[in-house]
């Protein structure tokens, strides 16, 4: 996945009409149909479940641009740009 979740939520977050489903849409769009660690929720939630090694935990979209729209702080930005995992890695 390029760029990861963070970078997908941090570039919704910059479009002037940005939203849940656009981000959610575009997090599947970019992970690819068959992404080990990521998988949907049943309609009519909005969310996604992300498999890691504490098992599956599931994330409702709902309001989530909102509750991020705060930039994040530089040193946590650091740090996911060592990550060693594509999923979490910022560019």
């Amino acid at each position: 996945m390029a760029g990861g979740l963070f970078a997908l939520l941090e570039d919704e977050c910059q479009v002037p009409k940005g939203s849940d489903v656009d981000l959610r849409d575009k997090l599947f769009k970019s992970a690819g149909k068959d992404h080990p660690a990521l998988k949907r929720v049943p309609k009519p939630d909005l969310g996604f479940v992300v498999r890691h090694y504490a098992g599956e935990v599931r994330y409702d979209m709902a309001g989530f641009l909102r509750k991020n729209k705060d930039r994040c702080p530089e040193d946590l930005l650091v740090l996911l740009r060592h990550s060693d995992r594509e999923f979490v890695k910022v560019r």
